[in-house]
């Protein structure tokens, strides 16, 4: 049963998340306890922000829900003929609620959008490719303006013609999030979006594809929908070469004017065919004042990290994600933090595969500013023996909630260099792959001696790959182990067999496990698991759940 749709729309449309508890409210009324929690559990964590030292235990809480709402059957959809045209995605919650309805039989589905509507809070349409004739079908709908989001690829009228229709008189769209997804670049979707009077609410925009000459973006900052987005994805072809499309800073300057974009907390930039020097503008303080996160996925070749120091000083930056961004030069990420100075404030700090020379790390180690961020992770990077030791042992480090080593093949003294650290005991979800080859079995050992350690002690999400376990392994973790707060385990391509794996659903020590995940297991497993205790069941492939543990 469905919230009147007032409710819905202001718990999606209002930027206070508070708005949702009225909704949270009205499940709790009608006997949707798990529903109502799930709810307030995601407010809370979006209230205090991504990465807050406290978000982690409202995020744990919601997805405890969330398990239970699935294996309860609540989100199933009630009519046959609707579930069978389309289904709604229960991993893309919006506070707590499943927001993007996704196609199945497309042409069926848009018939059978009212019925939809009624079934399920989904207010996002994740759609195909859509012509003019569709989308003016879907823009004057009498059920338009309940839109909330709305994802498609749109088809060109001609080889070098594309026209969407945002601009016609019967569009009742009201729409805050939009992706676009294009199969090409035709500067007539960028005058379309600059002056559609049925965007000026947008807050999320996706624009995603061969995203051509950057100079046709410049009128879309400075327009009514511009001034009041709060996030912005452009995302191009990583093998792209289109020397007039390069971004420059001469270009990114152009394009951002002094100003525009206002309003603006999240921008990522990904496969973009960036020039060295993009990163210029930032330097300027009345440059994207509200900034919060900023992500650069890949580009052509290094980049200028220094503006991002500067960007940092201000201590406005909250996400800072530069995965693979192929960068070798050494001294830049010291440069950076140089600039960046000892203001706090940064939470989420990724640098995975970004290719940093040893050493860097334990330069990252004695930052200051390190001391706000509680989700680091620097996978896929060269690392000296010395840097996981000085970065366990830092005392700017001791906030650190998730660390993520995955991509780094560990060997033995890398893992001891772990386990002397983190004393503070807030080291949550850790994710290691563990190094092959003769010396496996010596990384083995140095994982059990971490395990064993005081560092080991708080870790609630663990996950293992390319550890050679057997199943005494197996029997080890669940025996000698201090993984006493252990929730979550994902093991990948570790070798064992149902009976070792059942050693684990009984260990003592493992009291409040309550998920384990297999990936790429080896070897002949039952069709059915005979191997399971009391209690526990089978969610998803290879994926085990105690349906006690699981409540809390």
């Amino acid at each position: 049963m469905n919230p009147p749709e007032s409710l819905l729309q202001a718990c999606y449309r209002d930027p206070d998340p508070a708005a949702a508890l009225v909704v949270a409210d009205w499940f709790e009324e009608h006997g949707q306890l798990l529903q109502s929690q799930l709810m307030r559990a995601a407010v809370t964590a979006e209230l205090l922000g991504e990465g807050h030292p406290d978000a982690a235990d409202h995020w744990e809480q919601a997805e405890r829900c969330r398990r239970q709402l699935l294996l309860q059957g609540e989100w199933q959809l009630p009519d046959s003929a609707v579930g069978s045209v389309a289904h709604h995605s229960v991993d893309v919650l919006h506070r707590g609620l499943p927001m993007l309805a996704i196609a199945r039989n497309q042409p069926d589905f848009l018939k059978q959008i009212p019925q939809w509507l009624t079934q399920t809070p989904a207010r996002s349409l994740l759609l195909a490719e859509i012509g003019r004739r569709d989308f003016a079908k879907i823009s004057s709908a009498s059920w338009a303006p309940d839109l909330i989001g709305l994802t498609f690829r749109p088809m060109p009228r001609s080889s070098d013609s594309l026209e969407i229709g945002w601009n016609r008189p019967e569009n009742k769209l009201a729409l805050q999030r939009l992706e676009l997804r294009l199969a090409g670049w035709y500067p007539e979707v960028a005058d379309e979006l600059s002056t559609a009077a049925s965007l000026t609410q947008l807050q999320s925009l996706t624009l995603a594809g061969p995203l051509g000459n950057f100079r046709e973006f410049e009128a879309i900052p400075q327009s009514p929908m511009g001034r009041s987005l709060r996030e912005l994805t452009l995302q191009g072809n990583p093998n792209m070469d289109l020397q007039d499309a390069s971004m420059s800073a001469v270009r990114f300057e152009r394009w951002l004017h002094r100003g525009g974009l206002s309003q603006l907390r999240s921008l990522r930039l990904l496969d973009l065919p960036f020039a060295h020097d993009i990163l210029t503008p930032l330097r300027d303080t009345e440059t994207l004042p509200q900034l919060e996160r900023l992500m650069l996925l890949a580009g052509r070749g290094p980049l200028d990290w220094a503006p991002i120091g500067e960007l940092l000083r201000r201590g406005q930056l909250r996400m800072l994600e530069m995965p693979m961004s192929r960068l070798a030069v050494p001294g830049i990420l010291a440069e950076m933090l140089s600039r960046a100075g000892d203001t706090p404030g940064l939470r989420l700090l990724n640098l995975h595969r970004c290719r940093l020379p040893e050493g860097e790390i334990e330069t990252l180690a004695n930052w200051p500013g390190l001391a706000s961020v509680t989700q680091l992770s620097i996978g896929g990077n060269e690392l000296a023996e010395s840097d996981l030791a000085a970065l366990a042992r830092s005392p700017y480090a001791q906030s650190i909630q998730t660390l993520d080593l995955s991509g780094i093949l560990l060997g033995g003294e890398e893992l001891r260099g772990l386990a002397g650290g983190w004393e503070s005991g807030n080291l949550r979800e850790l994710m290691v792959d563990v190094l092959l080859g003769d010396q496996r079995l010596a990384s083995r050992e140095a994982l059990f001696d971490f395990l064993e350690s005081p560092s080991a002690r708080a870790v609630r999400r663990l996950s293992l790959r390319h550890v050679i376990l057997g199943d005494d392994g197996v029997s080890w973790l669940g025996r000698h182990s201090e993984l006493r707060n252990l929730q979550e385990l994902t093991l990948t391509q570790c070798a064992f067999t149902p009976a070792g794996i059942r050693t684990l659903f009984e260990a003592p020590r493992l009291s409040k496990l309550w998920r384990i995940q297999l990936r790429s297991v080896t070897g002949k497993w039952p069709p059915t698991p005979t191997y399971l205790p009391r209690d526990w069941i089978t969610g998803a492939s290879n994926e085990f759940l105690h349906t006690v543990r699981m409540r809390g």
